[in-house]
């Protein structure tokens, strides 16, 4: 899974871009059992590239952005904490939308 960015972009080199690429690109947990209730620390680090297929290309990335986020209670299963994750990602990028991975 990945998300369109619809919004648009400026690159370093001036050119404004719409429809870009963002994926999660590293998901790190981390529990706090210091505090009452246990908060488990979510770092979730993402991408944004020009397409879809220029990051499988290989292409350099636009940006990396870390977008963290606290739980009380883990998810179940490893696809729960993605669309948690994707979710997190949609209040920073306002004008994005799913896209499956095909």
């Amino acid at each position: 899974m990945g998300l369109i960015n619809r919004a648009t972009t400026s690159l370093e080199n001036g050119v404004d871009i719409s429809n870009t690429y963002i994926s999660i690109e590293r998901l790190k947990i981390e529990k706090d059992a210091l505090v009452q209730p246990t908060k488990y620390r979510i770092y979730n680090r993402i991408m944004e590239h020009v397409s879809r297929d220029k990051k499988y290309e290989g292409k350099p990335k636009i940006q990396s952005v870390s977008i963290n986020f606290d739980l009380e209670e883990l998810p179940n299963t490893i696809e729960e904490l993605y669309t948690r994750a994707y979710n997190e990602i949609k209040l920073f990028f306002p004008e994005s939308e799913d896209l499956l991975e095909s």
